[in-house]
């Protein structure tokens, strides 16, 4: 896919959504020297739609609706994730739900949920999360580790949403465009992408050699 593709695919869903002017900017940061630098934002006009544009809040702000739709999670502003360069204004993840009021993130769902995985790997150490092995095989957290890292995510993060009947070519284009740190297929994988996802194996093998 390329931007062609994005305009093509969005426009016909929003044809008159478009990027507000003004609209502040998050500062760009320069990327620790073992990573590589994800893509920046694509160029927006009157026919296009992408995470940037959709109204950013607090996850406790937001309104899900019962409805099929793509989302994006963002850092607040002063906010870090060890060893991670997000985005421009802090994109580090775009994800769907057939069901966005059903696909939160936000509490204490770690073992079904990659984004959830990938932060509890990231913040292991930081927050002195306790990784357990999950009946379906992957990780989870205990119980009260689950209830930490839903603080942090309240704390640290944004979330921005747009409903969509055509969910899978949406959020598709969009990763391939993008490739946001935190998603971990459907994209290039870039240093970044490995170094977390070797982060997140350790932390499966914990889970499996610590298993009650």
């Amino acid at each position: 896919y390329g931007p062609e593709d994005l305009d093509f695919v969005l426009g016909i869903i929003r044809p008159n959504s478009g990027r507000k002017t003004g609209q502040p900017r998050r500062p760009s940061s320069e990327p620790p020297s073992r990573f590589i630098k994800e893509s920046t934002k694509p160029t927006s006009n009157s026919n296009t739609i992408d995470p940037y544009s959709w109204p950013r809040k607090s996850r406790k702000e937001q309104h899900l609706p019962r409805s099929p739709g793509v989302y994006a999670l963002f850092l607040r502003e002063n906010s870090s994730l060890p060893g991670i360069v997000p985005l421009e204004e802090g994109l580090i993840y775009v994800g769907l739900g057939g069901s966005l009021a059903k696909r939160c993130h936000f509490s204490g769902k770690t073992e079904g949920h990659s984004p959830r995985r990938s932060l509890a790997a990231l913040l292991w150490d930081e927050l002195s999360l306790e990784p357990e092995l999950g009946a379906n095989g992957n990780y989870k957290l205990s119980k009260s580790s689950e209830k930490v890292l839903d603080a942090w995510m309240h704390e640290n993060l944004l979330m921005a949403f747009d409903t969509s009947d055509d969910i899978e070519t949406v959020e598709e284009v969009l990763i391939r465009r993008l490739a946001p740190p935190l998603n971990l297929n459907k994209c290039v994988q870039s240093e970044q992408h490995k170094a977390l996802k070797d982060l997140r194996k350790v932390m499966l093998d914990y889970a499996k050699s610590h298993r009650c």
